[in-house]
């Protein structure tokens, strides 16, 4: 896994994953689940230009990654910023495109168990993850916390990472409601059955259901 994560980063890569998803957005034209057509965009060293991307044939694009740094989501090169502004410009030409922000990834989730184990640890995450939304003009973000409770790439984790992920999503739901704006919130999900005794997945389902969901939809886990 190592080797193919720097094979990533020495190249420019764009993952087209075609994903047949539950709709969860709510739309008054629309009164069946629809498909989505998801990518995740690392950042270029030559190819791949936003302005290069097949953008017509995606619903949405995730920019990859930001990490915690001091409790906060942050890019670990400030000039990642000036390459995701240039991907948001290209709305202009593509309206239907959502623009999301990842924080983590297999080599850049060192901060999650630390970050997630303390309520105030989590707001301070939450308030730079919702400002960073705003000021970028986002449409949501990706969780890729690799990953909680278990090893992965050296990156610290404690029992109690199971609970304090729900409590993440759930306090980030909230302040991405509050902001008044349809922001999606997603998680990225590993790909074994083992995985999944480390999260309450029904509760994290139900936090990215959409806005509204944390108060109606999920009150055991969410309200």
């Amino acid at each position: 896994m190592n080797c193919l994560m720097n094979l990533f980063k020495r190249t420019s890569v764009i993952f087209i994953i075609l994903l047949t998803l539950l709709s969860f957005e709510t739309r008054e034209d629309k009164t069946q689940n629809s498909i989505n057509v998801m990518a995740y965009y690392m950042t270029p060293r030559e190819n791949y230009q936003p302005q290069d991307l097949p953008l017509e044939k995606l619903t949405h694009i995730i920019f990859s990654f930001t990490v915690v740094i001091d409790n906060e989501m942050k890019f670990e090169n400030p000039e990642q910023g000036e390459k995701l502004s240039q991907l948001v410009d290209q709305k202009k030409n593509h309206p239907h495109l959502k623009v999301m922000i990842a924080c983590g990834g297999w080599g850049g989730s060192e901060g999650f168990s630390d970050m997630a184990a303390t309520t105030e640890n989590r707001k301070k995450f939450v308030d730079s993850a919702v400002r960073f939304l705003l000021d970028y003009k986002l449409d949501g973000l990706d969780i890729d916390w690799e990953y909680p409770g278990m090893y992965a790439a050296g990156n610290p984790y404690r029992p109690e990472d199971k609970e304090n992920f729900t409590s993440l999503m759930r306090e980030l739901r909230k302040a991405m409601d509050k902001t008044g704006q349809k922001l999606t919130l997603t998680f990225a999900s590993a790909g074994w059955e083992n995985y999944y005794r480390y999260i309450e997945l029904e509760a994290c389902r139900w936090c990215c259901s959409g806005p509204g969901s944390v108060s109606t939809a999920c009150p055991r886990y969410c309200s």
